[in-house]
């Protein structure tokens, strides 16, 4: 009987020992990232999409201004498929699927959209 009970300890033992060491203390993993490049324009005319108020994002990462020429970067974005979402006034919301890879830009190239103005 000491021998099962002796035994079944020490296996408790290894068992507790093995997952205490594998938690990250913050309970977060490292957290790998690329960018998202891209340019917005209009529909209709193919210009640039300059408005002051243009809100680009995936998550958290946020851009809230576009360069003269419609273009945009968001930084340190997660790996793995993310959705880009893309708020400019007068302008149709739009959202793009993108897939990040580590370290690398992933260009969503022209996106044109459509003016919520009477034409």
């Amino acid at each position: 009987m000491r021998t099962l009970t002796r035994s079944l300890l020490c296996a408790l033992a290894v068992v507790t020992l093995m997952g205490a060491g594998c938690e990250n203390p913050n309970g977060q993993g490292l957290q790998e990232f690329g960018s998202i490049t891209g340019r917005l324009l209009d529909d209709q005319t193919g210009q640039p999409v300059t408005v002051s108020q243009t809100y680009v994002s995936v998550g958290s990462v946020v851009v809230t201004q576009v360069d003269m020429k419609g273009g945009f970067t968001l930084p340190k974005v997660p790996v793995g498929k993310q959705t880009v979402n893309i708020n400019a006034l007068t302008y149709q919301p739009m959202s793009i699927d993108v897939n990040v890879v580590k370290d690398q830009t992933s260009d969503v190239g022209y996106i044109r959209l459509k003016s919520t103005l009477a034409q």
